[in-house]
């Protein structure tokens, strides 16, 4: 599944290379919806790692011509909906900013400087949290396997 970003009428996503199955906006909205909660139909885990692919990808990029697909106010709310999401399933965003401007002054602050500093701090925040995820993500499908396999035994 892809979740999506739908702004003026253009759609822009996270892709997931496994499945082009439901495609929900991932608007101010669902954000707000994350936060309460999962998202009615959807497997949580993956709009959870959809969800942090996208704002791993917004602190990446420089800014909204080099890749930037939100709103700098839309940041902080995917940076709130991923922390309650990465919660539901046990873990916690644990990152020393909440939105661009505050990413932006720990960079600088810490000597991240440039494209290298910038994909530096974000992999080093980011990198544990998708590793957390990709694990609970193969233990979910080893799960089904051997569900499906004591089942057809």
């Amino acid at each position: 599944m892809s979740l999506h970003l739908a702004m003026n009428g253009s759609t822009l996503g996270v892709p997931d290379t496994w499945s082009g199955a439901d495609r929900p906006d991932f608007d101010a909205a669902t954000f707000a919806a994350l936060e309460q909660g999962p998202l009615p139909d959807l497997n949580d885990l993956v709009v959870t790692i959809s969800l942090a692919q996208l704002l791993r990808a917004e602190y990446m990029a420089p800014d909204a011509e080099l890749g930037r697909a939100l709103p700098v106010d839309q940041v902080a709310a995917a940076h709130r909906a991923l922390a309650a999401s990465v919660a539901r399933h046990g873990l916690r965003l644990e990152l020393p900013w909440h939105d661009l401007p505050t990413f932006e002054a720990y960079r600088l602050a810490h000597g991240h400087q440039g494209w290298t500093g910038r994909r530096a701090l974000v992999a080093e925040f980011f990198g544990p949290l998708m590793d957390q995820l990709q694990t609970l993500e193969n233990e979910r499908f080893i799960n089904a396997l051997r569900r499906a396999a004591s089942n057809a035994g």
